[in-house]
């Protein structure tokens, strides 16, 4: 019964950090007009140093993170790193000014890359008498799914046909 507790934390870590993924870049061009850094008035720039500095944290936490696992084991680093992508992200939206931004994308990147580098290891870990890692499979495809299928509504339903606005 634990395992299966388990098995559903971690299809929802990664569900968790494929929208994490996903929502940065697609709310990119609207943060910048409303944080005053259009991207196509040159304020691509401004665009790039989010990115890199997410990149940048998470390459960090990908490297550290063995050693994080090595230290706290995978569970707990799991925990934590899905509530700094979330407390992250929900403070990018409510950010008022652009240098708020960099910090807390920063922590975000460093959520998702300890979420990248110990979600796999963790679920193979739940199933060791499952040889070629059948679980690991349905958890991978949750994450592409829910990610095609958020990408898909955006693109093919924009905001106007939806009865909102972006």
């Amino acid at each position: 019964m634990i395992n299966k507790r388990y098995d559903f934390a971690a299809y929802f870590a990664f569900t968790a950090y494929a929208s994490c993924s996903l929502v940065i870049p697609i709310v990119l061009v609207k943060m910048g007009e409303d944080l005053n850094f259009p991207l196509d008035d040159g304020g691509m720039s401004s665009g790039g140093i989010l990115h890199l500095a997410r990149c940048i944290a998470m390459v960090f936490s990908l490297l550290s993170c063995g050693f994080i696992a090595g230290k706290f084991g995978k569970r707990m680093p799991m925990g934590v790193s899905l509530m700094l992508m979330g407390a992250s992200i929900f403070g990018v939206a409510f950010a008022p000014a652009y240098w708020i931004l960099i910090p807390l994308l920063l922590a975000a990147g460093f959520g998702e890359g300890i979420c990248e580098g110990l979600a796999t290891p963790f679920v193979q870990d739940l199933h060791p008498d499952n040889p070629e890692n059948m679980s690991i499979y349905p958890t991978h495809s949750g994450l592409s799914a829910s990610g095609y299928a958020f990408s898909a509504q955006e693109l093919c339903f924009p905001p106007e046909y939806r009865g909102g606005q972006f």
